[in-house]
């Protein structure tokens, strides 16, 4: 479905309320989801497949693999010696916004996923699998953890973003540093090129009700 930008976050909760068998997710504008249906059509895995592979994924024993892969681009202290201003918490839904301008889209589409489970929504839309981005079922995977463990769900799927709203956000910041290392190694762009360190990746996740993903 399509909806103004300016209504995508407050339509997108409705159906979440209403209609309790589906996700529903947003897809940006009409160019992300041209590039979204692109990347689908090079995924030849079926989706039960992806999801299987993400449920039986050893998620701490993934983190360990990529970081030894890698050692030097995930040390802690590269990117916590950056001294930067009090970092800012992720918008609601960005997806629905203009990037430079920050109004809101004229139009925004709206995947209605048929899945209960919100973890399920990267092995249906192809997720990942390019660049620094993981591939689906590993997406899979997190999605899971953190939707038990902080009651994350997913709001918005880009080209190269991934948007959640958090219900059960972690409160001190010992708890959101947990948080934030994991969330570097999924995806470190969101420190090297946003908040510039671990540290402050921490601080923005304390009490956030919005998580923001972005992968070059």
């Amino acid at each position: 479905m399509e909806v103004p930008g300016a209504e995508a976050l407050s339509t997108l909760l409705a159906l979440r309320s209403r209609e309790p068998a589906v996700t529903p997710v947003a897809l940006g504008d009409d160019k992300d989801f041209e590039r979204l249906l692109e990347a689908f059509e090079y995924s030849e895995s079926p989706t039960e497949a992806v999801i299987s592979a993400g449920l039986a994924l050893d998620l701490p024993g993934w983190i360990r693999e990529r970081i030894a892969a890698d050692p030097e681009y995930y040390q802690e202290e590269q990117v916590d010696s950056a001294v930067t201003d009090e970092p800012e918490q992720a918008r609601p839904l960005s997806l629905a916004f203009d990037v430079l301008s920050g109004k809101p889209k004229r139009q925004v589409h709206i995947a209605l996923v048929p899945t209960a489970k919100p973890w399920e929504v990267p092995a249906y839309l192809k997720l990942g699998n390019w660049n620094e981005c993981p591939a689906a079922e590993v997406h899979v995977a997190f999605f899971k953890s953190w939707f038990e463990r902080y009651g994350a769900v997913v709001t918005g799927i880009g080209p190269d973003t991934v948007e959640f709203s958090v219900a059960n956000p972690p409160e001190t910041i010992e708890a959101a540093r947990v948080l934030a290392r994991e969330q570097f190694v999924y995806c470190a762009d969101i420190v090297f090129q946003g908040v510039q360190s671990v540290e402050n990746l921490a601080k923005v996740l304390v009490n956030s009700g919005n998580w923001y993903f972005w992968w070059d």
